[in-house]
């Protein structure tokens, strides 16, 4: 596959996403260091997100070599980031990374676009469409 200008893009988004989940779990790390009393819910937040993390950048790498199936694999991923949704009882939501996000409450109903996972499907989109071109 030749790199084409949006797998150049999607490669440098998918490292800036990686730093900033770094600096995220860097900060959680420092606001719960003087707890004496840390939640489960923050040690498993500060296991994941360095999954993420190598997620993102082992991706990177792999469209950085010229991998389709590696762009198809991170297409999907963010599409499944792209919504999420709770209720009172139930709540999903997926994120390997850098978030943007928007919330709507309906009801007892909240809604929300991961608006970074729209912008990373789309460029992956072009890139998997313009994979011939240099």
């Amino acid at each position: 596959m030749e790199k084409n200008k949006y797998s150049k893009v999607a490669v440098v988004a998918l490292v800036i996403s990686s730093i900033l989940s770094a600096s995220l779990l860097g900060t959680t790390v420092l606001i719960f260091a003087d707890h004496e009393n840390i939640e489960p819910l923050v040690l498993l937040m500060a296991f994941f997100i360095p999954i993420g993390v190598l997620v993102n950048l082992f991706i990177a790498f792999k469209i950085y070599r010229g991998s389709l199936k590696s762009i198809k694999v991170a297409f999907w991923i963010y599409i499944l980031q792209i919504v999420s949704f709770e209720t009172l009882n139930f709540s999903f939501y997926l994120s390997l990374g850098f978030t943007l996000l928007i919330s709507w409450s309906i009801g007892s109903v909240t809604i929300t676009l991961n608006l970074f996972a729209i912008f990373m499907s789309v460029l992956l989109y072009k890139v998997m469409n313009n994979v011939d071109e240099i």
